[in-house]
């Protein structure tokens, strides 16, 4: 949070704060600690209140934090981006609610159902690859079965430190209350998953190294057991999260040195990214370097398989393969299959009007970028 001001930092600090105070007050029944961080909350939307009521004087536009709550410009944009993205990622969910649709796949499972406000609030040429909030991308990548499972273990995890009287284990707890609020407006990357798992697996371990000092009976060692084989869970589910994570940035790496097919057999969930990386190239000589045709067809053949045919992204990148070798013809068969596929991507039209205008059927070209217009006039 002091590095980025990051809003949802913000409300995560608030958060872990407040879960610390209140945990520690119950421990020492001291209520008057309680009773000073119920105030808290009332100074912090005072302070909010008073930024926007203020938006345009000196003070709050040369205070970095204050300026972040001001309901204006980005903020506002931000804001309307999430309340556009929620409603539409719920629908997504209903449609697979048991296992969810895979690991990295939101923007190949968003496309068809992102609302069209989405092209006026942001870039009309970007594609949302998360849902900005951890429940729902959760529910959208690994279903409620899985949601289930990691969040019924944090909730154990975050209660095992509640209860533990000891302050490292509360502070600990704190930081993991903190993340999980602070991602409900944000999403998880790489270093935010390791630092979750770490803070599960340090509490875990910190309080089982007491109970195997101080509890003998066989009831206390029934709860041992318990705790160690949840140690033995949390280790487990880090470990797959650290191979996940290593993984798709080894492939991501590979992509980028144009190594596609070995990217690919690592990690096939990235295929999406893998692809748009590779078909970036092809503004290039490919008469010059002729493997890499053969690379753009294999990903593009690729990703089609991976997405059963029902995404539109191969096919529009195999018509930009063909419109970059001047092969015009099948190019526009494939910007038509990828438009019956998704007529709601702006990308499409715009690229497919290029391409028309740059082989010479200029009426063609403004016809295709009227329709474009008309997916947003308000953009």
């Amino acid at each position: 949070f002091l590095l980025t001001l990051s809003r949802s930092g913000f409300l995560g600090l608030l958060a872990a704060g407040f879960f610390f105070v209140v945990v520690y007050s119950w421990w020492s029944s001291r209520r008057k600690i309680l009773y000073a961080a119920l105030v808290v909350p009332f100074v912090v939307l005072g302070a909010v209140t008073y930024a926007n009521l203020t938006s345009t004087g000196d003070f709050v536009n040369s205070t970095s934090l204050l300026s972040r709550f001001v309901l204006k410009g980005e903020n506002v944009r931000s804001f309307q981006t999430r309340l556009l993205l929620w409603p539409a990622t719920a629908g997504l969910i209903k449609e697979r609610p048991v296992v969810g649709y895979g690991l990295d796949t939101y923007s190949l499972a968003f496309s068809r159902v992102a609302p069209k406000e989405l092209l006026v609030v942001e870039n009309m040429h970007s594609y949302a690859d998360r849902a900005h909030n951890l429940i729902l991308d959760t529910l959208v990548e690994i279903g409620v079965v899985g949601a289930l499972a990691l969040f019924t273990l944090l909730g154990y995890v975050i209660v095992l430190a509640a209860r533990s009287r000891s302050l490292v284990a509360l502070t600990l707890g704190s930081a993991l209350v903190g993340h999980l609020v602070s991602q409900q407006f944000g999403f998880q990357t790489a270093p935010h998953q390791l630092l979750m798992w770490f803070y599960m697996g340090a509490i875990v371990a910190l309080l089982e190294t007491r109970l195997l000092k101080d509890q003998k009976t066989d009831t206390q060692i029934f709860h041992v057991t318990l705790r160690v084989l949840s140690c033995m869970l949390v280790f487990s589910l880090f470990f797959f999260t650290y191979q996940y994570i290593s993984r798709a940035h080894r492939a991501d790496l590979l992509a980028r040195e144009e190594q596609y097919e070995a990217a690919m057999s690592l990690a096939p969930e990235r295929i999406r990214y893998t692809a748009a990386w590779l078909t970036e190239e092809l503004a290039e000589a490919l008469t010059e370097e002729p493997m890499r045709e053969k690379r753009v067809k294999v990903a593009i053949d690729f990703l089609e398989k991976f997405t059963g045919g029902q995404d539109y992204h191969a096919p529009w990148y195999r018509a930009r393969l063909f419109s970059s070798l001047h092969d015009y013809a099948r190019s526009y068969v494939e910007f038509d299959r990828a438009l019956a596929l998704d007529p709601t991507v702006p990308a499409l039209y715009f690229s497919y009007g290029e391409v028309l205008f740059e082989s010479g059927e200029h009426q063609r070209a403004i016809d295709i970028w009227e329709q474009y217009v008309a997916l947003a006039p308000e953009y």
